[in-house]
């Protein structure tokens, strides 16, 4: 078991007060993970629905959301794909939610996001890995809400 850092930023549609389509790009990297000093990245492309909690004049806004797509790894740790190169790119979803603080009508502070982050590289086991994903930070927005 291994940790990782990293870095997302995503763009929400807005289908009306209580739901969004959303379009997530993350990032994440552990260097030295094992005694060999190997490193490994995982890149995540994913979209799907979050829906919202909103009650008026509420500044916290609790939301849940499902995500699937690709999830694709690199490094010294990454599964070899088919083709023998040290990359693979498979399947990954996640669900899970959070909270947002509104600041005003442009900014909000999305306090904490927890999700349960399943990828499917191969692994010699059950060729599936189960995370738990904390996110933290700001949200701007454009256009109507």
């Amino acid at each position: 078991m291994f940790s990782m850092n990293g870095g997302s930023g995503s763009y929400a549609y807005h289908l009306g007060p209580q739901f969004a389509t959303v379009f997530e790009v993350g990032a994440v990297h552990a260097s030295k993970v094992d005694a060999s000093g190997l490193d490994l990245t995982l890149t995540s492309f994913l979209l799907g629905p979050r829906f919202f909690y909103r009650r008026p004049q509420a500044r916290f806004v609790p939301y849940a959301q499902v995500l699937l797509g690709a999830v694709r790894a690199t490094g010294g740790l990454a599964p070899a794909n088919s083709g023998g190169a040290a990359s693979s790119t498979v399947f990954g979803s996640t669900l899970g939610g959070g909270v947002e603080f509104n600041l005003n009508r442009k900014i909000t502070l999305r306090l904490a996001q927890v999700d349960y982050f399943v990828t499917t590289f191969p692994n010699k086991a059950d060729n599936h890995q189960n995370n738990l994903r904390f996110t933290a930070g700001a949200a701007l927005h454009f256009g109507k809400r």
